[in-house]
């Protein structure tokens, strides 16, 4: 379940919880930072990430986690392809005017690409 710290991938890791206790699934939190993050030597996402883990909501549910560099959309689409994912759980903030009509949000592209079923919170 991709990750990017904000209020609706918070709802979405909710749901994701939800989910996981229900079925007794794994959770794979993944976050993406850009390419030039990649040089800093400590990473505040890489903490901020592993204490989401570890927070008491999750507990009784296996949690993985990882940040990754690079596009958003293909490091989550790589990230399914290279895991054992069922299901992506989302949050999308959504791109909008000119420029969702011509690449679309994250969440579009993940849906669209993804080989497996997407739910997509906002």
């Amino acid at each position: 379940m991709p990750h990017d710290f904000s209020d609706t991938a918070q709802r979405a890791l909710e749901e994701a919880i939800r989910v996981a206790k229900y079925t007794g699934a794994r959770i794979l939190l993944l976050h993406v930072a850009l390419p030039d993050r990649a040089a800093l030597a400590s990473m505040p996402e890489t903490e901020t990430l592993k204490d989401i883990a570890e927070h008491p909501a999750l507990d009784g549910v296996e949690v993985t986690h990882t940040v990754t560099f690079g596009a958003p959309d293909e490091q989550i689409l790589d990230s399914i392809h290279t895991s054992t994912v069922d299901l992506v759980i989302m949050g999308t903030n959504g791109r909008r005017g000119i420029r969702s009509v011509l690449v679309g949000s994250i969440a579009q592209i993940v849906v669209r690409c993804s080989p497996v079923p997407v739910m997509v919170l906002s």
